[in-house]
């Protein structure tokens, strides 16, 4: 088998309801984009929730929020800004070059991220709450036929 059957299943789907435009099987394969990222993002939870980036160095007395913004200092703010690691590392994924192309082409490659991404998501949600049916799900999950 040279290609795999799902993608064009989800080709002949789409274009069986919406018709053979170009723009249409464009945009469905854009779809597939979206649970990518999200589990891009659920993954970036469960790994990086608890990272807080700081600076190496303290910042110099210019660029100190504390003294440039009396309101920051009377509400006990920070001197560093926050990083919200999986919203960042979702944000990544959205506009990396290779992904922002590949989710624009009528190619199975994106489609195959997101059950990857989702798969490695349900085989360790599986392992921590010790549920087999997550564990057999993410086996049986589509990648092989993406």
């Amino acid at each position: 088998m040279q290609n795999p059957p799902l993608c064009s299943c989800f080709i002949a789907s789409v274009a069986s309801v919406f018709g053979w435009s170009e723009v249409t099987i464009h945009a469905a394969f854009l779809l597939w984009a979206v649970p990518a990222v999200l589990g891009t993002f659920t993954l970036g939870q469960r790994f990086c929730r608890n990272l807080d980036f700081q600076s190496v160095r303290p910042a110099p007395k210019a660029f100190r929020l504390k003294r440039a913004f009396p309101a920051i200092r009377a509400s006990g703010g920070t001197t560093a800004p926050k990083v919200y690691v999986p919203f960042a590392a979702a944000l990544l994924t959205l506009f990396a070059p290779a992904f922002f192309v590949s989710a624009t082409s009528v190619m199975c490659d994106v489609m195959l991220l997101a059950f990857y991404v989702w798969s490695i998501e349900l085989w360790i949600r599986g392992l921590d709450q010790k549920r087999w049916w997550l564990l057999a799900l993410a086996m049986l999950s589509f990648p092989p036929l993406s």
